[in-house]
Parts: structure tokens; sequence; C-alpha cells
């Protein structure tokens, strides 16, 4: 999956476990438990990647993963809304153009390029273009080590 992440799991003064992300700045989050930092690590990739968005930068591409990373996920929905996102910005056209390279009306192509609206992101409030975004619903994947 092209918005799966590998992380790093540090120990911070023998009790807070911080979850990181070498290729995502400011995907950092933490928790006096393991397992809750890393179920809080898909909120802090995806804080971080709207954050990307909204600045309408690049969405950094994934690192591979070594050994004793485990890897989070976007869902596949904010991933495929990631995706058209990139498409737009790396091809520097319009979403009218790509609209018109699919065949489609301009709102199908704003549907698709609006963030992922679920109950938990509505109250968040924001947009792709102001505000804080997130992505509900990612997940984190285990790697064991070899």
């Amino acid at each position: 999956m092209r918005y799966a992440y590998p992380n790093q799991i540090t120990l911070r003064d023998g009790r807070e476990f911080v979850v990181s992300f070498p290729d995502v700045a400011g995907a950092l989050t933490g928790a006096n438990d393991r397992d809750e930092a890393l179920e809080l690590a898909w909120d802090a990739l995806a804080g971080a990647l709207a954050g990307y968005v909204e600045r309408r930068a690049a969405v950094p591409v994934p690192s591979p993963v070594l050994d004793r990373q485990q890897v989070v996920a976007v869902d596949p929905v904010a991933a495929a809304k990631l995706e058209v996102y990139s498409a737009i910005r790396d091809q520097g056209i319009t979403k009218h153009a790509l609209a018109e390279r699919l065949g489609l009306s301009d709102t199908t192509v704003g549907r698709l390029t609006r963030r992922h609206e679920t109950p938990s992101s509505t109250a968040t409030g924001g947009s792709w273009h102001g505000g804080p975004v997130r992505f509900p619903g990612s997940c984190y994947v285990r790697i064991p080590p070899t």
C-alpha cells in the first residue's frame, strides 16, 4: 500500500511509548501503553499527511521497513483521496482539467478531492484548504521481526 509508513517506537523516561514516522514530518504521538500508542499513531499520521495537502506539498513516499519497525496505513478511502491529490499536484493540472480527462463532472472530482467525512472528522471541522483534517479509520499493521 502506497500510504503505509514505517514508524519508530521508543520508550521515553521509562514510561511513555513515543511513535514517530521518519518519512512524515509532524507525525508524532505517544501513550503509556505500547499498543495504545500504536492505535493513536494512525491519527497522528493522518493529521500530518493532511497537513501536506493543506500546504499543497508533495505527499512523502514511504521508505522501506527496517527490522523491528511497524507499519501504519491510512484507510483505503483516504489513500484514494491522497492519490487523486498527488496526481493533480504532480501533473500540475486543475480539478476541472482532471474532470475533463476522466469524463466526469467538476462536482464528482470535487467529491474525490474533499476530505474524508465521518462523524469524528466532521466534529473536528476543517477542510482540505483550511483547518484540521483527519482521515479516520486508518489502521496499523504489525510486521514481525525477522
